[in-house]
């Protein structure tokens, strides 16, 4: 995936000044990302993931459950999975999930995958302060998609 982003940006590759300290503290970047800017990192898509980053930590506006926040809450995206799922995908991700931890040490490397990287993307997720929908739980739908199926394979 990587190598995808340098192809498509190399032909805009310049080097570029660092930021300055107002638009350090304006966009919010983190020091980590500022070190690593230089070594591998489009300056048009250092740009961009900078904005996000920065709009991701400012929070949003959210409305859930009868209340508003600017900030959002820990535990809009559980919430948003649960209360915007259907009522058969929820039951089928929990028992999928009971599944996978019954039988936990007989499962397969691969197999464990889909639901770490569900539980993953739902932790990082859940640091966001930006809570505007579910949709931002599209990847972790499809993981929990496989997650059931290696599952329903099991039983017998």
């Amino acid at each position: 995936m990587w190598g995808a982003v340098l192809l498509v940006y190399f032909p805009r590759w310049a080097p570029v000044r660092p930021p300055t300290d107002a638009e350090i503290v304006a966009l919010n970047i983190p020091g980590w990302f500022r070190a690593l800017r230089p070594v591998l990192i489009p300056p048009d898509f250092f740009k961009v993931i900078a904005m996000a980053l920065g709009y991701s930590a400012g929070g949003h506006e959210a409305y859930l459950m009868g209340k508003w926040s600017p900030q959002g809450w820990w535990y809009y995206f559980p919430a948003a999975f649960v209360l915007k799922s259907s009522v058969a995908f929820v039951i089928l991700t929990m028992a999928g999930f009971v599944c996978f931890i019954r039988r936990f040490r007989s499962i397969r490397l691969l197999e464990y995958v889909s639901w770490l990287a569900a539980g993953l993307y739902l932790a990082l997720a859940m640091t966001s302060h930006v809570n505007i929908g579910v949709r931002h739980l599209l990847p972790m739908v499809a993981l929990c998609c496989v997650g059931i199926g290696c599952a329903a394979s099991r039983l017998n």
